[in-house]
């Protein structure tokens, strides 16, 4: 697993899946970063689609095709119920162009406050794809509620079903043993070990 890189801009999320599996994940060659830097958006095109494994995998695949190596994509999904599942896929859009009030703006008038978050972790190794997900239900905030400065954009408006806190108001700990990011890099690992141990006894 150290040989992997994890595909993200944002050393904080590195961070944070390197404690979640206790290994520490690869950061980027100046050939990577060059790369990437070429891309439009920093980032490779992503499938428009409802189907959050296909799109993790076909990310996963473009990466490989990219750096030529074992990289590991990580997304999350968000999915507000009164509003049919929207913004679905498209949340890094929607935070950009509305942010955090905005979607309060939304759910004033709502009494239906329920969303659930997914997140999918995975990986093209030249012939198949390992792929782990989880999904968390929550409880949109009335208002942003937060005691750490450095968080994820959502973290201060969404608070999981099983704690009265947001992301935001946890501590570090608290968050990665209950996160669906955590959950689901779990849950890839152990497809991840399950894969390449069916390979010692064949």
């Amino acid at each position: 697993m150290e040989n992997i890189t994890f595909w993200t801009t944002n050393r904080n999320k590195l961070k944070e899946v390197s404690w979640i599996l206790w290994k520490e994940i690869s950061w980027y060659t100046e050939s990577d970063l060059q790369k990437i830097k070429n891309l439009p958006d920093s980032d490779v095109p992503e499938i428009q689609s409802r189907d959050i494994k296909t799109i993790a995998e076909l990310k996963a695949k473009a990466v490989h095709s990219l750096l030529w190596r074992l990289v590991i994509v990580e997304d999350t999904w968000f999915f507000i119920n009164a509003y049919n599942g929207f913004p679905w896929a498209f949340i890094k859009y929607t935070i950009t162009d509305i942010g955090n009030k905005w979607i309060l703006k939304l759910m004033e008038w709502v009494s239906n406050r329920t969303a659930k978050a997914i997140t999918a972790v995975s990986l093209y190794n030249w012939n198949d794809y390992i792929t782990g997900y989880w999904e968390v239900e929550w409880i949109i905030t009335n208002t942003e509620r937060k005691w750490q400065w450095k968080v994820f954009w959502y973290d201060s408006i969404f608070q999981p079903n099983c704690s009265n806190k947001t992301y935001a108001e946890m501590s570090d700990e608290e968050k990665n043993s209950i996160s669906m990011r955590k959950i689901a890099l779990e849950n890839f690992l152990k497809k991840y070990n399950d894969y390449y141990e069916s390979f010692k006894w064949n």
